[in-house]
């Protein structure tokens, strides 16, 4: 049918003059490269461009694809002047704050062609007319949402069916003229090159454009959120993407005019995020009151109201739903879900940060009271590691606790990430402070990102286990706190419940789990014990065990009285006694007066009394301990003989003091001894006994919380008794630092071990200014899966961060910025890689050969090299070098060296160029039938230029590994340039000051002397040249220190080099 439309359309064009047909053959032929000026307040759009990038939008494939797209969607936007006018004036707003100079640019040095911010594809529909324009307006909502092979997928269903759209109404169009401009545009070729081509400009755009506007776009998605609802509910791809153009330019022209609108859909908010225009708020769930974004270009009075309300089970502002049928080689349309919310923003590092925090949250279930009394506690725990920095004591150890406290609590510490992240959010203002929330439940949501649930320790990084927590805390008082609380928290209560904590390795003692009151002591036939009230003040008791082999008795009159040989006398059970036995007769005492035997019948003094007492200490020094605490010290009775019916057993002494307790315990005959079973704790150090049932009811409050199973029933805290019970100041900081460095690399590898890996991310982040990291991939990703986190043993390597191999770093910022995972193997010539605006480069490419970066080093550049998706770049496996030219020998001066420092070559430059080839890059991420891949080895020369003049192709990377390759450094401090003097090593140097010069070897030999004095490309450039000739390349400090260089010289194997080259 389209043919015999067009055929229809020609036949009548016959009919119409000569000269028309032939301008109407012409516009087939021409109309795409048309230039047309660009509306004014795009200006500082086009200075802004390096000359690469401007020449592609004025002239280039990118000006052709805008004219073609404009043309093809002629008339379907509506108009919006004002839109538009707004529109070039931010972007341009934006060009200029972002502009670098050609000095900046030069200091990226081979991508310095590419460096700066990528807007080509606006100005070249900036430069194609006011229906291009609106057309890269619905790119950067396209490439807002989706990812380059969705998108790229989306524009050609847009393409064939506005074609289809087109020769459908060519037929009813009278005007002949535009009739046949109607039917050449259905003609014109729109390859997936071209629009991968146009959709990564504007999504590099669309990512400085996010940075430039960050705080004002926070806001926008933050309140936002609340909205949870489509774009349109349309099935229909062109339908539905033409239809949100459409609402969102109609109702972003209607605000900036002044005219209040009412979210009706999301495609405003998706405008709002994707063309960077901020009109105020009314969010009616927040309240009346507007939200003021105090964007100039849009009028007061255009204020955007958003009355809907989220479901519980919606996490984002926008959603959109398409079936995308270009996107996979074969099969059905793949229905693709995109969301547009704070959880699948492009974010920080910092922020990366908190959704690291929520993951590890999100495993502290069961301990939890809420987010923010888990934040709490992490800041608690933070005030704990840096306790040192709170002590005046000035020692050795004081200082290594102070440096091991810094390494720790630094971000790049795999614990220190996480404890920062909650210590940031109390400076933090209220926007910062909700959406760093939002952030937080983001991870908590996705926690198998980081492990599997059962990895990871238990909550509270495994402190909330009784007895870890007891093993790190500082002597029993803290300890005796924790129980206190959790023994309140389960509803138990002294009548039936005390604490046995040890104050040393083999002496402990008991204490009441609150304040005493009248029901504590004398045992009934329930069980429960039950004694008077020794004080009328409420105050927590201490009860110092004593220990005899059998029951008390009244003693009688017998025990002074008589002198006694300790080797003729049986053992008499009953008697309690405080010290050593002595041989010899015993002394006689005021025990009469007392009424019988007593335990304090000497000042508390070790005393010997009878044979039948076991042995125990000084108790004086515990009782006054126990009183300083504000406590009441009291005995306890303990039968500890093995065969006696009561060991084990214990009796609770009860009095208005001490003394007359101990005295009553001596005297009771009753049977008031009572069996202690363990409720919780830890039975080494500190634990809560009880007798028998912990409730009246008989139910056991220890089910149902974190280790309620029957194996680990009261060996687990929960948050609520840690958020009161915590102290910073409670820890052994030694132990404390341990138990994160060491103890849990060990214990549970498989947490910590991402977690470092995230430290060394943060690391590597801390280097890359302006990089993001797509927040969605915890979503789609599991770092247990990430091949950049080695498998090495716990044991191995830093304890607080991984160290990243160069192949490892780029496989980590790939998947940060991608969520796709790379086998590291297939990485190692990587010299670089591109994504969106950045350019990820290995340092030594980017600085002076004489410096030493970091091997894994990278930096950002803010730019890319215009290929769609993830781009890793490696070198040709054997770069060319042209050959020496015998025709050249009139540049051929080789003079001798004379000293002097120059740069004779300024006019060397080096491009990046794209061979074609793309090696197979296996991949791990299940999308091997999309038509598009979003990652790709591609290869890449890097070329020397001596002005327009190719002279050589470098591997830079593998130039500075070479054995080949060495720097000249000074053995000591004392060295100055001096004088050169041409003997020794240097016998005989001669000038390099061009390329010929080098490529064609002096005739009479000696050393070589390349001039490129303060030019650190031409270093680089000739270093790398230096190797593929395979010469001695030496790199010298600027400026030289002539003594050292002689005697590095005369250190190196000139066996087949017999003459180095030096560079200046």
């Amino acid at each position: 049918m389209a043919s015999s439309i067009i055929s229809k359309i020609v036949a009548s064009a016959a009919s119409i003059q000569n000269d028309f047909s032939l301008a109407a053959a012409n516009l087939n032929l021409d109309f795409t490269l048309i230039k047309l000026e660009a509306p004014k307040e795009f200006n500082s759009v086009g200075t802004s461009l390096s000359n690469v990038r401007k020449e592609n939008a004025e002239r280039g494939s990118l000006h052709r694809t805008a004219r073609k797209l404009g043309a093809l969607f002629e008339g379907v936007a509506p108009p919006t002047e004002n839109l538009l006018s707004a529109y070039g004036k931010r972007v341009s707003e934006i060009c200029e704050k972002r502009h670098i100079d050609t000095e900046e640019r030069n200091r990226y040095g081979v991508f310095s062609q590419f460096a700066g911010t990528d807007s080509a594809s606006l100005w070249a529909a900036a430069t194609s007319g006011t229906s291009a324009i609106s057309v890269h307006l619905l790119a950067c909502m396209i490439a807002g949402l989706f990812d380059s092979a969705q998108s790229v997928a989306l524009w050609l269903q847009l393409v064939e069916k506005r074609k289809l759209e087109i020769k459908d109404t060519v037929s009813l169009e009278m005007d002949q003229v535009k009739a046949i401009s109607m039917a050449l545009i259905t003609q014109q070729e729109f390859t997936r090159d071209e629009l991968a081509a146009w959709d990564n400009s504007a999504r590099s755009w669309l990512s400085t454009a996010h940075l430039a506007t960050a705080e004002q776009r926070r806001v926008a998605l933050l309140y936002a959120d609340n909205a949870g609802m489509p774009v349109n509910t349309s099935s229909d791809p062109y339908s539905s993407v033409i239809t949100a153009w459409k609402d969102a330019m109609a109702s972003m022209e209607c605000l900036i005019n002044g005219t209040p609108q009412r979210v009706r859909n999301g495609a405003v908010i998706l405008a709002i995020n994707s063309w960077h225009l901020y009109p105020d708020l009314c969010i009616l769930s927040h309240g009346p009151d507007v939200i003021h974004q105090n964007d100039s270009l849009i009028s007061s009075s255009g204020i955007l109201t958003v009355d809907l309300e989220r479901s519980s089970d919606v996490e984002s502002s926008v959603t959109w739903s398409l079936p995308l049928a270009y996107l996979r080689w074969y099969g059905e349309p793949v229905v693709v879900n995109r969301s547009l919310s704070v959880g699948s923003a492009r974010i920080s590092m910092d922020d990366f940060r908190m959704v690291l925090l929520g993951c590890v949250l999100s495993t502290w279930r069961g301990f939890s009271i809420s987010v923010l009394d888990d934040i709490e506690l992490v800041n608690g725990l933070l005030d704990a590691i840096r306790c040192p920095e709170r002590s005046d004591e000035d020692s050795e150890q004081q200082r290594s606790n102070l440096l091991r406290m810094q390494k720790m609590t630094k971000q790049n510490s795999w614990i220190g990430q996480l404890l920062t992240a909650a210590d940031d959010m109390a400076s933090m203002n209220p926007v910062e402070r909700e959406t760093a929330l939002k952030l937080i439940n983001h991870g908590r949501r996705h926690g198998r990102f980081l492990c599997a649930p059962e990895s990871a320790p238990a909550p509270f990084f495994g402190l909330c286990h009784i007895p870890s927590l007891f093993s790190l805390l500082d002597g029993p008082e803290p300890r005796i706190r924790y129980l206190r609380k959790f023994a309140k928290d389960l509803g138990l209560s002294n009548i039936n419940c005390v604490i046995r904590y040890h104050y040393s390795q083999e002496r402990y003692e008991y204490t009441t789990i609150e304040p005493f009151d009248s029901n504590l002591g004398k045992n009934n036939l329930s069980g429960f014990i039950r004694r008077l009230n020794p004080s009328a003040t409420r105050t927590h008791l201490r009860w110092i065990p004593v220990k005899t082999r059998g029951q008390t008795c009244n003693c009688g009159d017998t025990c002074h009285r008589k002198q006694a040989d300790a080797a003729d006398q049986k053992p008499k059970e009953g008697f309690l006694r405080l010290g050593r036995k002595k041989k010899g007769p015993e002394k006689s005492c005021d025990c009469l007066e007392r009424g019988s035997c007593s335990m304090g019948c000497h000042g508390w003094k070790v005393t010997p009394i009878r044979k039948c007492l076991t042995e125990t200490a000084d108790l004086q020094p515990r009782i006054d301990y126990i009183r300083k605490l504000g406590e009441q010290p009291m005995p306890v009775h303990e039968v500890s003989w093995s065969s006696h019916t009561r060991n084990g057993q214990v009796d609770f002494g009860n009095g208005n003091d001490f003394d007359s307790a101990l005295l009553q315990l001596s005297q009771e005959q009753t049977e008031t001894f009572v069996s202690l079973e363990f409720c919780a704790g830890d039975y080494e150090r500190a634990e809560i006994l009880r007798v028998g049932p912990m409730t009246k009811d008989d139910t056991d409050p220890r089910k149902g919380r974190p280790g309620g199973d029957m194996r680990h029933l009261g060996h687990y805290f929960t948050g609520e008794t840690f958020k009161y019970a915590f102290q910073p100041d409670g820890f052994n900081h030694y132990k404390l630092t341990e138990w994160f460095a060491t103890h849990l690399r060990a214990t549970n590898n498989a947490f910590v071990q991402p977690l470092r890996g995230c430290a060394a991310a943060v690391e590597l982040y801390s280097r890359l200014p302006e990089a993001t990291i797509d927040s969605s991939i915890i979503s789609r990703t599991s770092l247990s899966e990430a091949r950049w986190i080695s498998s090495t043993s716990a044991s191995q390597g830093s304890p607080l961060r991984l160290t990243l191999t160069r192949p490892e770093a780029f496989a980590c910022i790939a998947m940060l910025e991608t969520g796709r995972n790379f086998d590291t193997g297939y990485l190692k010539n990587v010299f670089a890689m591109t994504y969106w605006n950045s350019i990820f480069v290995a340092s030594p490419l980017l600085a002076d050969p004489y410096e030493t970066p970091l091997a894994t080093e990278i930096k950002r550049v803010n730019g890319n090299i215009g290929q769609p998706g993830l781009s890793f770049l490696i070198p040709p496996p054997d770069p060319r070098i042209r050959k020496s030219n015998p025709e050249a020998w009139t540049v051929l001066g080789h003079k001798p060296f004379d000293g002097q420092l120059e740069d004779c070559f300024r006019k060397t430059s080096v491009h990046l160029t794209l061979t074609q080839y793309q090696p197979g890059l296996p991949g791990l991420n299940q999308d091997e039938h999309y038509i598009d891949e979003s990652s790709a080895l591609r290869e890449i020369l890097v070329q020397v230029y001596d002005s327009s003049d190719w002279v050589c192709d470098l591997d830079i990377l593998a130039t500075l590994r070479d054995p080949l390759f060495s720097r000249v450094t000074c053995q000591g401090t004392d060295h100055s340039l001096g004088e050169f003097s041409n003997t020794g090593a240097l016998t005989g140097a001669t000038t390099v000051d061009n390329w010929e010069e080098l490529l064609t070897p002096p005739v009479d030999g000696g050393p070589l002397v390349i001039r490129t004095s303060g030019n650190w490309l031409g270093r680089l450039s000739a270093a790398g040249v230096c190797i593929r000739l395979r010469k001695h390349a030496v790199i010298l400090p600027q400026p030289p220190c002539w003594s050292c260089v002689e005697l590095h010289l005369s250190r190196l194997d000139t066996t087949d080099n017999p003459y180095p080259v030096l560079i200046l």
